[in-house]
């Protein structure tokens, strides 16, 4: 498997994912201006035998990086593609200089949520009614300090 950063190229295999597993996707325009990296966003794929399997996103501002979206095929699933995918965007903040990363992810996904406390992500707070159907959690993880997985 192999993380890349993605380009404007990588817009059809970026929104089958964003589509199909993602229950607010982004529009077409916001998906393709990420995808140019305005605003500072950077995209990171995951392929595998020549099939992209999952995808993330995250916006930089100042130092801070906020985690937009990570979507991994359901056939790569429980493979290492998601935690691939959170190291290359951490590494990403510490390069941009980042102290630190939040997200917001749904209460309810629990596979989620272990992947992200994996990689150093703590629940700071609730968001209520964030999502259509029901609540968020606010994550965030010090990047300067470690990027490695906990054990």
């Amino acid at each position: 498997m192999e993380i890349v950063r993605c380009s404007l190229s990588d817009f059809d295999d970026v929104a089958l994912l964003e589509h199909k597993y993602l229950s607010a996707p982004w529009s077409d325009t916001d998906l393709k201006a990420a995808l140019s990296g305005n605003d500072g966003y950077a995209l990171f794929k995951a392929v595998k035998d020549g099939k992209t399997v999952g995808y993330g996103g995250v916006q930089t501002i100042a130092d801070e990086g906020n985690i937009t979206n990570v979507a991994v095929d359901e056939d790569a699933r429980r493979q290492g593609v998601g935690s691939a995918i959170v190291e290359a965007i951490k590494s990403h903040c510490v390069d941009k200089g980042a102290r630190r990363i939040y997200l917001e992810v749904f209460v309810n996904n629990s596979a989620a949520i272990k992947l992200y406390e994996k990689h150093g992500f703590e629940k700071a707070y609730a968001r209520k009614n964030y999502y259509k159907d029901g609540d968020a959690a606010v994550m965030s993880c010090e990047v300067l300090c470690s990027r490695s997985v906990k054990a």
